[in-house]
């Protein structure tokens, strides 16, 4: 009968096997959680890496050189260098129009409503990057003081090139 004991002792334990990594305030189900789990295919255990459908398997014996690769790419000067926040062009009429600047829906975002960045400027077109923007505009992250700034130093120079 099924789950009923069969008479026969197994001894059984508890075992963690998967880690989520998951930003405060989303979904666990979110699709930017990463998931660290131990896999056992028949072969030998070894370590899963997943995010969405993307996963890569580690084998244990590969995972101290990973982690040395890693470090040593974070200490790399040239890393730093990557990592730092990227300035935008001066707010000239040509970049403004590159981005495609409404400074309506501009006005907007700087007023408090950031749905309007999706109309304000063409995001792929800026050093931000259209990931960035996206995220405020969805609101995974908080339009910052500077986000803020900047989108007024784009309205400020539009109307100096009227």
């Amino acid at each position: 009968m099924l789950g009923k004991p069969s008479g026969k002792t197994m001894p059984y334990k508890l075992r963690t096997t998967t880690f989520a990594i998951v930003a405060e305030n989303t979904s666990i189900d979110h699709y930017e959680n990463v998931l660290v789990a131990l896999k056992d295919e028949g072969g030998g255990e070894y370590i899963a890496i997943k995010q969405e459908s993307d996963e890569v398997a580690i084998n244990f014996e590969e995972w101290p050189l990973i982690v040395e690769a890693v470090e040593r790419l974070m200490e790399h000067e040239s890393a730093k260098e990557d990592a730092a926040p990227k300035k935008e062009p001066a707010a000239t009429k040509e970049f403004l129009d590159v981005i495609e600047f409404t400074r309506e829906d501009a006005l907007e975002v700087v007023g408090g409503d950031y749905k309007a960045l999706v109309r304000a400027f063409l995001w792929s077109e800026t050093s931000h990057g259209h990931d960035y923007w996206r995220d405020r505009c969805d609101g995974r992250e908080k339009l910052s003081a500077e986000d803020k700034a900047l989108i007024q130093s784009w309205i400020d120079a539009s109307k100096s090139n009227d």
